[in-house]
């Protein structure tokens, strides 16, 4: 398989339950290696020396969310140390500010 992700664009992963789509996708955000082969991004692989600066350059919408039975702010800033949320909320806070319509501005 040799898909070509241009910049900016969208994925969509379908097919049959067994088919594959969660272990394609957790290679292309670096969580599994691929078996054979190798995922390469403008021409460089991503290896164990790498990945990291890869993952913060992508996101992942999943089919199912998860909240968590905690805050909004915590929910927010998930996996992050509690300890480092305050700076979350305050650049939360700092954005909110910034917006023309601030908490009424559409979203999408």
């Amino acid at each position: 398989m040799a898909p070509c992700i241009v910049f900016g664009q969208r994925l969509g992963v379908i097919g049959a339950t067994g088919g594959g789509k969660s272990t394609l996708i957790d290679i292309f955000m670096g969580l599994l290696e691929p078996t054979a082969g190798f995922l390469k991004v403008d021409g460089k692989a991503i290896t164990k020396k790498n990945v990291r600066g890869w993952q913060r350059r992508i996101a992942h919408v999943p089919q199912v969310i998860f909240l968590s039975d905690t805050t909004i702010a915590e929910n927010i800033a998930f996996g992050i140390d509690k300890k480092d949320i305050e700076t979350i909320n305050n650049k939360i806070e700092e954005f909110r500010k910034k917006q023309s319509q601030g908490d009424r501005k559409r979203a999408g």
